[in-house]
């Protein structure tokens, strides 16, 4: 996963709520700059990153 590649990590951590929430930010403005893979076809299904429920 690109984002993966430039840094953002799949968990985090924090010793408190604001850590926390710091450490959050962190993860999704790396993950804002995730370039989709060569040869992937975008998927219709998905929106904003999640999948779509019913």
């Amino acid at each position: 996963m690109a984002a993966e590649e430039a840094g953002a990590c799949r968990t985090v951590d924090g010793d408190d709520l604001r850590e926390l929430c710091q450490a959050i930010a962190r993860q999704e403005s790396i993950a804002e700059i995730e370039i989709p893979e060569p040869d992937t076809p975008p998927n219709p299904g998905k929106a904003g990153g999640l999948a779509a429920t019913a």
